[in-house]
């Protein structure tokens, strides 16, 4: 008899075992890089990912590998921000050579597939594609891992689709220009005179100039040769202050923003301005009048006592 239900008392006890002990988590993700153009797939992409960003009390930080640069991260995942932080966050990886948690090439159906990445948010840089006689230069974007969207569903193993911008070779000389805007309520105490951005030709330094009030905080670059990828960084963000760099055409926009910026000092008190006459005469005046009325009672008690003598 036992060993007749011995098989039922065994898959009881599965069953209970399966019911106490919780699902472990996933503990690795999988991102999938699907680059197109055209409406065709684009082999041979190199596209690399970084480890950026990380959840943190319930908002989000930089990672150790991030931490020295100044932006404002946005809290809500879906703030269309994340555009601005992924290009501004691109220049530095650029400049500094900052090195990749992963990265590789897409295959002949244009996908690149990146397996075993930690939870967190990613920034994903592509790198120029030569295509004929057309050049793509990959949007960076950012994506996070694992990727819940809209309606709550979860995903372990995420597809992406990164944009990208086309040039056409050979082209002419390129130009390109860079304005400084100021977010911080107009308190200018806390601007610096002046700051420096660079040039950077395809991650390398090219140029630095210095923005400040006698240039308009502008300045533009010409005959730049268009077979490279040219992007802009502030060298040292101002103290107080977040860096954002966008791009609109041949334009680079550095917006540097002070969040809690100190109220302005208190203005100096005002002098009531001096109409009609002056004050510290009449105590003077007041004195002298008290005087002339002595000496006048004076002079003429004398006179009086001169007439009772004749």
């Amino acid at each position: 008899m036992t060993k007749k239900f011995l098989p039922c008392i065994l898959a009881a006890l599965l069953c209970l075992t399966s019911l106490v002990l919780p699902i472990a988590a996933e503990d690795t993700y999988a991102l999938n890089i699907d680059f197109m153009f055209n409406n065709g797939p684009v082999g041979g992409a190199q596209f690399s990912v970084y480890r950026a960003i990380e959840p943190k009390d319930d908002a989000f930080a930089l990672t150790d590998a991030f931490a020295g640069y100044t932006v404002d991260l946005p809290e809500d995942a879906d703030d269309p921000r994340w555009s601005v932080i992924a290009e501004t966050l691109a220049a530095y990886v650029a400049r500094d050579g900052i090195t990749p948690d992963a990265s590789g090439m897409t295959d002949a159906g244009g996908v690149l597939r990146l397996t075993g990445l930690e939870g967190g948010v990613y920034l994903i840089i592509g790198e120029t594609v030569i295509l004929g006689d057309v050049m793509l230069l990959p949007k960076p974007m950012i994506v996070s891992l694992p990727y819940t969207d809209a309606e709550g569903n979860v995903y372990f193993d995420f597809t992406v689709e990164p944009k990208c911008e086309n040039r056409p070779i050979p082209s002419d000389e390129l130009e390109r220009r860079v304005i400084k805007i100021w977010k911080d309520d107009g308190n200018e105490t806390l601007r610096p005179h002046e700051i420096t951005v660079q040039l950077l030709c395809d991650g390398d330094i090219f140029d630095e100039r210095t923005l400040n009030e006698e240039n308009g905080w502008g300045y533009t670059w010409t005959g730049l040769d268009a077979a490279h990828r040219w992007q802009v960084a502030e060298k040292e963000v101002p103290d107080e202050y977040t860096v954002e760099i966008t791009q609109e055409g041949i334009t680079f926009t550095v917006t540097n923003t002070c969040d809690n910026p100190p109220p302005p000092p208190p203005p100096p008190p005002s002098t009531l301005p001096q109409t009609g006459m002056m004050w510290w005469p009449v105590p003077v005046l007041f004195g002298a009048g008290i005087l002339f009325c002595v000496v006048g009672a004076a002079a003429y008690v004398i006179r009086g006592k001169k007439n009772e003598k004749t």
